[in-house]
Protein backbone atom coordinates (compact mmCIF):
# COMPACT_ATOMS: atom_id res chain seq x y z
CA UNK A 1 0.00 0.00 0.00
CA UNK A 2 1.20 3.47 -0.96
CA UNK A 3 2.10 5.94 1.86
CA UNK A 4 -0.36 7.63 3.20
CA UNK A 5 -2.11 11.43 1.31
CA UNK A 6 -0.05 14.49 3.06
CA UNK A 7 -3.39 16.47 2.45
CA UNK A 8 -6.72 14.93 4.33
CA UNK A 9 -9.74 16.33 3.55
CA UNK A 10 -12.82 16.50 6.39
CA UNK A 11 -15.32 18.56 8.04
CA UNK A 12 -14.63 20.58 11.28
CA UNK A 13 -17.29 21.13 13.99
CA UNK A 14 -19.11 24.01 13.23
CA UNK A 15 -17.08 24.74 9.88
CA UNK A 16 -19.53 25.73 7.00
CA UNK A 17 -18.54 22.44 4.80
CA UNK A 18 -14.97 20.65 4.12
CA UNK A 19 -11.55 22.12 4.94
CA UNK A 20 -7.75 20.61 3.86
CA UNK A 21 -5.47 19.72 6.36
CA UNK A 22 -1.84 18.66 6.36
CA UNK A 23 -1.24 15.04 7.29
CA UNK A 24 2.23 15.52 8.05
CA UNK A 25 5.12 18.28 8.17
CA UNK A 26 6.02 19.22 4.65
CA UNK A 27 9.88 20.43 3.14
CA UNK A 28 10.32 23.56 1.03
CA UNK A 29 9.41 23.59 -2.16
CA UNK A 30 7.62 20.05 -2.02
CA UNK A 31 4.49 19.76 -4.25
CA UNK A 32 1.55 19.10 -1.92
CA UNK A 33 -0.67 18.43 -4.67
CA UNK A 34 -1.35 19.14 -8.60
CA UNK A 35 -4.42 18.78 -10.50
CA UNK A 36 -4.92 20.27 -14.25
CA UNK A 37 -7.45 23.20 -14.51
CA UNK A 38 -10.81 23.01 -15.49
CA UNK A 39 -10.40 25.65 -17.95
CA UNK A 40 -7.80 27.87 -19.12
CA UNK A 41 -8.11 30.97 -21.14
CA UNK A 42 -6.12 34.16 -22.23
CA UNK A 43 -7.23 37.18 -20.97
CA UNK A 44 -8.29 39.64 -23.43
CA UNK A 45 -5.67 42.24 -22.26
CA UNK A 46 -2.70 40.12 -23.32
CA UNK A 47 -4.74 38.83 -26.54
CA UNK A 48 -3.27 41.87 -28.87
CA UNK A 49 -0.20 41.57 -27.00
CA UNK A 50 0.84 37.92 -27.53
CA UNK A 51 -0.24 35.17 -29.58
CA UNK A 52 -0.49 31.84 -27.46
CA UNK A 53 -2.15 28.19 -27.63
CA UNK A 54 -5.78 28.71 -27.26
CA UNK A 55 -5.11 25.14 -25.31
CA UNK A 56 -2.13 25.46 -23.26
CA UNK A 57 -1.61 29.19 -23.63
CA UNK A 58 2.27 28.39 -24.79
CA UNK A 59 3.35 31.62 -26.96
CA UNK A 60 3.34 30.69 -30.60
CA UNK A 61 5.21 31.04 -33.91
CA UNK A 62 8.54 33.30 -33.83
CA UNK A 63 10.00 36.36 -32.10
CA UNK A 64 9.36 38.25 -35.30
CA UNK A 65 6.07 37.36 -35.86
CA UNK A 66 5.58 37.92 -32.00
CA UNK A 67 6.31 41.40 -32.36
CA UNK A 68 4.57 42.02 -35.40
CA UNK A 69 1.19 40.26 -33.64
CA UNK A 70 2.04 43.42 -31.27
CA UNK A 71 2.76 45.89 -33.72
CA UNK A 72 -0.53 44.84 -35.52
CA UNK A 73 -2.21 46.48 -31.94
CA UNK A 74 -1.80 49.88 -32.88
CA UNK A 75 -3.36 49.31 -36.33
CA UNK A 76 -6.60 46.91 -35.37
CA UNK A 77 -7.10 49.88 -31.91
CA UNK A 78 -7.16 52.82 -35.08
CA UNK A 79 -4.02 54.21 -34.32
CA UNK A 80 -2.12 53.85 -37.20
CA UNK A 81 1.16 52.44 -38.64
CA UNK A 82 3.49 52.45 -34.98
CA UNK A 83 7.07 53.23 -35.46
CA UNK A 84 7.40 48.89 -34.97
CA UNK A 85 5.21 48.50 -37.77
CA UNK A 86 7.59 50.35 -40.17
CA UNK A 87 11.01 49.20 -38.73
CA UNK A 88 9.40 45.25 -39.32
CA UNK A 89 8.08 46.36 -42.88
CA UNK A 90 10.72 47.76 -44.14
CA UNK A 91 14.12 46.38 -42.92
CA UNK A 92 12.96 43.14 -41.58
CA UNK A 93 13.69 42.82 -37.61
CA UNK A 94 17.80 42.32 -38.11
CA UNK A 95 18.78 41.30 -35.03
CA UNK A 96 16.61 38.05 -34.91
CA UNK A 97 16.40 35.65 -37.60
CA UNK A 98 13.38 33.63 -37.83
CA UNK A 99 15.02 30.37 -37.36
CA UNK A 100 16.73 31.29 -34.24
CA UNK A 101 13.75 32.75 -32.49
CA UNK A 102 11.56 29.96 -33.28
CA UNK A 103 8.95 29.15 -29.99
CA UNK A 104 6.73 26.87 -31.14
CA UNK A 105 4.74 26.74 -34.92
CA UNK A 106 1.64 28.22 -35.20
CA UNK A 107 -1.64 25.65 -36.19
CA UNK A 108 -4.68 27.50 -37.24
CA UNK A 109 -8.03 26.49 -36.19
CA UNK A 110 -9.06 24.37 -39.52
CA UNK A 111 -13.03 26.22 -39.23
CA UNK A 112 -10.95 29.34 -39.33
CA UNK A 113 -11.88 31.33 -36.51
CA UNK A 114 -8.82 32.51 -35.79
CA UNK A 115 -7.73 30.71 -32.54
CA UNK A 116 -4.47 29.35 -32.92
CA UNK A 117 -2.46 25.91 -31.26
CA UNK A 118 1.43 25.47 -30.50
CA UNK A 119 0.83 21.81 -31.82
CA UNK A 120 -1.48 19.57 -33.87
CA UNK A 121 -2.03 17.77 -30.12
CA UNK A 122 -3.12 21.06 -28.91
CA UNK A 123 -5.51 21.24 -31.45
CA UNK A 124 -7.15 18.00 -31.14
CA UNK A 125 -7.23 18.39 -27.67
CA UNK A 126 -9.18 22.16 -28.27
CA UNK A 127 -11.44 20.27 -30.51
CA UNK A 128 -12.30 17.59 -27.85
CA UNK A 129 -12.51 20.04 -24.41
CA UNK A 130 -15.17 22.14 -26.15
CA UNK A 131 -13.59 24.64 -29.18
CA UNK A 132 -16.19 23.14 -31.27
CA UNK A 133 -18.95 24.43 -29.24
CA UNK A 134 -17.40 27.97 -29.30
CA UNK A 135 -15.88 28.19 -32.98
CA UNK A 136 -17.94 29.55 -35.41
CA UNK A 137 -16.57 30.41 -38.50
CA UNK A 138 -17.41 33.52 -40.93
CA UNK A 139 -19.32 31.39 -43.55
CA UNK A 140 -17.59 32.44 -46.72
CA UNK A 141 -20.22 30.43 -49.28
CA UNK A 142 -23.48 32.30 -47.08
CA UNK A 143 -24.91 35.07 -49.34
CA UNK A 144 -24.44 38.41 -47.86
CA UNK A 145 -28.23 39.12 -48.09
CA UNK A 146 -28.96 35.83 -45.29
CA UNK A 147 -26.69 37.30 -42.43
CA UNK A 148 -28.37 39.31 -40.12
CA UNK A 149 -24.84 40.86 -38.46
CA UNK A 150 -21.24 40.49 -40.16
CA UNK A 151 -20.54 39.32 -36.48
CA UNK A 152 -20.96 35.93 -35.07
CA UNK A 153 -22.69 35.23 -31.81
CA UNK A 154 -19.50 34.09 -30.29
CA UNK A 155 -17.82 36.85 -31.14
CA UNK A 156 -19.90 39.20 -30.28
CA UNK A 157 -19.78 37.26 -26.56
CA UNK A 158 -16.16 37.22 -26.44
CA UNK A 159 -16.10 41.16 -26.79
CA UNK A 160 -18.74 42.05 -24.79
CA UNK A 161 -17.03 39.88 -22.14
CA UNK A 162 -13.29 42.04 -23.30
CA UNK A 163 -15.40 44.94 -22.46
CA UNK A 164 -17.52 44.13 -19.44
CA UNK A 165 -16.71 40.94 -17.76
CA UNK A 166 -14.06 38.28 -18.79
CA UNK A 167 -15.90 35.87 -16.50
CA UNK A 168 -18.82 35.47 -19.22
CA UNK A 169 -16.14 34.14 -21.74
CA UNK A 170 -14.25 31.75 -19.11
CA UNK A 171 -18.42 30.53 -18.13
CA UNK A 172 -18.67 29.62 -21.99
CA UNK A 173 -15.71 27.58 -22.52
CA UNK A 174 -16.59 25.75 -18.79
CA UNK A 175 -19.72 24.78 -19.87
CA UNK A 176 -18.38 23.87 -23.70
CA UNK A 177 -15.99 21.40 -21.75
CA UNK A 178 -18.31 20.26 -19.71
CA UNK A 179 -20.85 19.54 -22.42
CA UNK A 180 -17.89 17.23 -23.60
CA UNK A 181 -17.31 15.39 -20.82
CA UNK A 182 -21.14 14.86 -20.15
CA UNK A 183 -21.41 13.23 -23.67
Amino acid sequence: MGSPSPVVVKCEDGARGRSAFASRDFKAGEVIISEAPLCAVQLSSSRSKLQVCSYCLQPVGTLLSQLKHFAGKANREGKGESALDSLLDDAGFPLVSEADSQLTPIFCCSSGCGEVYCSKTCAGLGLESGHHFLCEPTPSDTPASNIVSSEQPVESLKKYSASNQECFWLAACIIARAACTLK
